[in-house]
């Protein structure tokens, strides 16, 4: 807190916001982390207007999370905050979809149908922070699978003719007729 010229007290915005006060107390003050998450809660909050912004623990990846709505009417959406430094591998984000789990809700949107909930796709967006507050959004899902190598492809004849030649080191260029 700092003190007016009177000797009041004044509150700083940024330091003193309820929600990073709420984050600290869940003991990740330490971790840079909790100030990306803040900065994406912002984000989110004021820069893209998201409906019912909260902020969660996950214990477990020693992480925070935020959920939201982007439009009034829209399903429950999971951010979570990275670090740009980070190294993130395929592994990392199967963990990230293990321990963050879509909040249970009863809501009911437009377009819901009859889908159950294991029949929804479990996604995360990834909000990475870099150190100037710049934040780029990542979608992940628990639906991703590992790209085939081509020899794989090949074997089970799912290659084009195209790609067949660029892995034999030819370029696919289309020459023009008369010109060498």
């Amino acid at each position: 807190m700092m003190t007016t010229p009177g000797g009041g007290k004044r509150l700083n915005w940024y330091t003193d916001h309820p929600v990073l006060e709420e984050m600290k107390e869940w003991g990740f003050d330490g971790r840079v982390s909790v100030h990306a998450a803040f900065t994406v809660y912002l984000d989110l909050c004021e820069a893209k207007t998201w409906w019912n912004v909260s902020v969660h623990p996950c214990q477990e990846l020693q992480m925070v999370y935020i959920t939201g709505k982007p439009v009034k009417k829209a399903h429950m959406k999971t951010v979570l905050p990275v670090l740009a430094q980070e190294e993130i591998s395929v592994e990392r984000m199967d963990t990230f979809l293990k321990f963050i789990k879509p909040l249970s809700t009863n809501e009911k949107c437009e377009g819901d149908g009859d889908k159950s909930q294991e029949e929804k796709a479990h996604v995360i967006t990834l909000a990475v922070v870099d150190t100037d507050s710049t934040i780029v959004y990542y979608n992940i899902s628990n639906h991703l699978q590992q790209p085939k190598n081509l020899d794989e492809l090949e074997e089970d004849g799912s290659t084009t003719q195209k790609q067949k030649k660029r892995k034999g080191g030819q370029r696919w260029h289309s020459k023009k007729k008369g010109k060498p």
